[in-house]
């Protein structure tokens, strides 16, 4: 029986993985084959017995070429060896159970280490918005990503593009692994957020009759101003860095809302106080989530 051919043998930089491409013995035809690895720490030849068998290939046939990974436990280098041999699986033109000598040591070469490219936004995010981040990756597939916020995606192909919705500013990096399980990291993209402003609002007095005069006072706050406040009746006021009054005569139980953005066009959820006639009114100043589309200039 003669033995299989070893055409390539590369190791995974870190990752103890070895994968080897392999081609079964031409003769005896449509057999099939069992080819058994072996790591060797030494160079020896003739090799009568192989150091450490790392795996198998079962059901080769005559001739095939396949290309397979092993995990070697014990660690594997460039400085180490691999042999192989093939035993015979059936009796279709040999004789079952028949095993080759072993090949000749092969050389292990370092592989090709798999490229990821992650490419995210450019410019700040207003918190809550969504962006995509896009991973170009160059190797072999299809792979499996783990993302630094913990999401896993499996078997996929480049290029990859993921939606994200940040709070605050985040890193992302992406560790991928090929299709033998080899792993690379990809490089960092910041995604930069900014945090939303908020604005309140008061009143001069806590109750109103009919025909009077109350102020109310919008008080805008953020890591951006000046900020631009629009209220419910459509009056808009801009370039706001800090309390701002309006009066207002009031004839009917009334709901005043303000709307606040930001100098870099992020919008926050609005304020909102209620009036009413002849009694005390409830003051209500609540933040409600209401995100910008997105971030301006």
């Amino acid at each position: 029986q003669d033995p299989p051919t070893i055409n390539a043998v590369e190791v995974c930089g870190g990752d103890n993985i070895i994968v080897v491409t392999i081609t079964a013995p031409a003769l005896p035809a449509a057999s099939f084959f069992r080819l058994e690895i072996f790591l060797n720490r030494v160079n020896r030849n003739p090799i009568t017995e192989g150091e450490i068998f790392v795996g198998a290939i079962d059901s080769v046939p005559s001739g095939a070429t396949v290309t397979q990974s092993f995990f070697v436990p014990s660690g594997v280098t460039t400085a180490d060896f691999v042999s192989a041999t093939a035993t015979n699986l059936n009796n279709t033109g040999g004789t079952p159970g028949d095993t080759s000598e072993f090949t000749l040591n092969s050389p292990i070469t370092l592989a090709t280490p798999t490229v990821a490219t992650l490419v995210g936004p450019t410019s700040p995010l207003c918190a809550g918005t969504s962006t995509d981040l896009t991973l170009t990756i160059v190797g072999q597939g299809p792979f499996d990503l783990t993302w630094s916020d913990g999401f896993v995606q499996t078997g996929v192909t480049s290029p990859v593009v993921r939606s994200v919705t940040p709070l605050e500013t985040t890193v992302y990096s992406v560790i991928v692994a090929n299709v033998f399980g080899c792993t690379e990291s990809s490089n960092d993209v910041t995604v930069i957020v900014d945090p939303l402003p908020l604005v309140t609002l008061t009143s001069s007095s806590p109750t109103a009759a009919a025909g009077q005069t109350v102020t109310i006072t919008a008080t805008p706050s953020g890591d951006f101003p000046p900020f631009t406040l629009t209220w419910s009746d459509g009056f808009v006021q801009t370039g706001v860095t800090g309390p701002v009054s309006r009066t207002f005569v009031i004839t009917e139980p009334t709901t005043f809302t303000v709307f606040v953005t930001d100098s870099n066009g992020c919008e926050s959820g609005l304020a909102q106080l209620e009036i009413l006639l002849g009694r005390e009114s409830a003051i209500v100043a609540a933040i409600f989530e209401k995100y910008s589309s997105g971030f301006t200039c």
